[in-house]
């Protein structure tokens, strides 16, 4: 190249540095781009004509900086191993221009079938025509590989393939249609893979993970490009798989599901862990065997196992293999978890009252504070002992006045309870009342009536005597034989004017007095009336006289009559 320059600036051309020289140049060896031909700088490196090195290759001629430069066509070798290049990797003529074009596009094929260009190691023997073919064909996949790898030795790594292809074209078109067929393909890297870690084989199966979601899951893990694996780099994942699909089939059997990817099996685990009516931090406080494992489940639940090593990793899943299935009992229904939490805390109440408990708690995080839990919890536990204790009120009351509420006793005794009950105790009686109407009471009276009636001494409460007594109390003594013997239709009358619950009562003394009284006139009126207007019409003067003084002395409402 270094005199062609020389013989450039000479006449007749007169070539010299300037861009239009440059451009001249640039234009005449086009057609050299992603050809046959590479730059061979003075250190002997080729590189390939792209683009961008056929500019800076004729900067450098146009500042005379191109001694013992020259353009090659590649080493016989070379020229060689290209034919068996294309055959295999199926690369047109520009594919296969140069060693780094061809190596470029092999890369690219690669990357293409999805599989390393090493998984052909592992096709049977009776693809490659027995055991002697395969060894060879073997070491001409280790070969390519090699090439493609752009490791030191390329040179060398041509010159074998060449010399172990010699002689063997079936060879060469076994490897090239084992390549060319994806099935076979995956099929060779899924015995590498089998090979490498034979229980796969049984994890898969179970799991039901076909070899399209291993590949996948490899790549994931591999990251890097596929033409780049070896082998031992691909082994050291397998190791991590394996455990990964040991996890996958523990959780699997544990929490009953069929998962084939740890990923569908946190968000089983997230689903439940954020909807839990019992926090997993106070769980963990428990002394169960089944903890270790709830905290494992978590943690998978997360971030899988990530930071941890391959070590830890297997402790785990020896310890959900024990008890994980027994941790997502409790963790799947929340309510053994809060039956169990309840006995640790020696809080007592029945079937029934949990499922109130239960229903009646919001959902909370697996981490959720304990405090909020507790406070949440107490207030269902109130709501527990507040309805027991009316419960309780109402057992006592049923047994005490032989009657089902406060509204049938003084419906039996036609007596308002208030006229029976001491004062003192009225408060306690309203605030049963509230409570078989369904009506809200206080809390604090709620137990004071409580204590009240467990305290005994309300035998009063059915002691029909007493009870009367205590009627007549409050309307006069006077008419007692009257409403004795006109009781039922007294109690009509009454319920006209009073209502028909009898507890409501309580302040119509004066008119259940005077609806008495009245009745009692009438009576008397019917009864005695006539024979005494009879009987004073035949009266003396005198004894009348008595009479009239003496009846006025005994009502003396009626004086007003003699002052019209």
């Amino acid at each position: 190249m270094d005199q062609m320059w020389q013989e450039l600036q000479a006449p007749p051309f007169g070539y010299y540095d300037c861009l239009a020289c440059a451009g001249i140049l640039g234009f005449v060896l086009r057609f050299y781009i992603n050809g046959p031909f590479n730059w061979i700088d003075n250190a002997n490196n080729p590189n390939a004509l792209t683009s961008k090195n056929l500019a800076t290759m004729i900067i450098n001629m146009c500042k005379d900086k191109v001694v013992n430069n020259t353009l090659s066509s590649g080493s016989e070798i070379w020229n060689k191993y290209r034919d068996y290049a294309k055959k295999i990797f199926a690369l047109n003529d520009q594919e296969a221009a140069s060693e780094e074009q061809a190596r470029k596009f092999m890369r690219e094929k690669i990357i293409e079938a999805g599989v390393p260009f090493w998984a052909l190691k592992y096709l049977s023997e009776d693809k490659f025509g027995g055991v002697d073919s395969k060894v060879i064909a073997c070491k001409i996949i280790d070969n390519i590989s090699a090439f493609i790898s752009e490791k030191e030795g390329a040179e060398e790594a041509m010159d074998n393939v060449i010399n172990l292809f010699t002689g063997r074209g079936q060879l060469r078109k076994t490897i090239s249609d084992s390549f060319a067929d994806a099935p076979g393909r995956y099929s060779a890297f899924k015995t590498f893979v089998v090979e490498s870690y034979p229980p796969i084989e049984n994890l898969m199966n179970n799991i039901g993970i076909a070899s399209n979601d291993l590949f996948d899951k490899i790549k994931e893990m591999m990251q890097q490009a596929t033409y780049s694996w070896s082998e031992e780099q691909v082994k050291a994942k397998l190791l991590e798989l394996l455990c990964e699909y040991e996890l996958i089939f523990t959780l699997n059997e544990s929490l009953a599901v069929s998962r084939k990817n740890l990923f569908a099996l946190q968000q089983d685990l997230k689903n439940c862990f954020n909807s839990m009516k019992v926090p997993g931090r106070i769980i963990e406080n428990f002394d169960k065997p089944w903890i270790g494992a709830l905290k494992i489940l978590y943690i998978v639940s997360k971030d899988g196992m990530i930071g941890r090593d391959l070590e830890e990793r297997y402790s785990d899943i020896k310890v959900l293999k024990h008890y994980a299935k027994e941790a997502w009992q409790y963790v799947n229904s929340s309510k053994l978890l809060l039956d169990e939490y309840m006995k640790q805390k020696d809080i007592q109440c029945t079937g029934q009252e949990l499922d109130e408990v239960f229903e009646n708690l919001k959902q909370v995080a697996y981490d959720s504070p304990e405090v909020l839990f507790t406070s949440a919890l107490q207030l269902q536990i109130d709501k527990i002992a507040y309805t027991r204790n009316k419960g309780e009120l109402q057992k006592i009351w049923e047994q005490s006045s032989g009657t089902v509420s406060l509204s049938a006793w003084c419906k039996k005794y036609t007596t308002p309870i208030q006229w029976v009950v001491p004062e003192n105790d009225l408060n306690h009686y309203r605030a049963l009342k509230s409570v078989q109407d369904t009506e809200p009471v206080d809390r604090n009276q709620l137990n004071n009536a409580l204590v009240f009636f467990q305290g005994g001494h309300l035998t009063y409460l059915q002691d029909a005597v007493h009870i009367q007594k205590c009627f007549f109390a409050k309307i006069e003594d006077n008419y007692q034989d009257v409403f004795l013997k006109n009781k039922e239709l007294l109690i009509a009358k009454f319920r006209m004017k009073c209502g028909i619950e009898v507890y409501g009562w309580e302040y119509r003394a004066q008119e259940i007095s005077a609806i008495i009284k009245d009745f009692a006139k009438e009576k008397m009126k019917e009864q005695y009336l006539q024979a005494a207007q009879d009987k004073v019409k035949k009266m003396g003067e005198s004894a009348l006289r008595i009479k009239v003084s003496a009846l006025l002395a005994e009502h003396p409402e009626l004086c007003r009559t003699f002052y019209r």
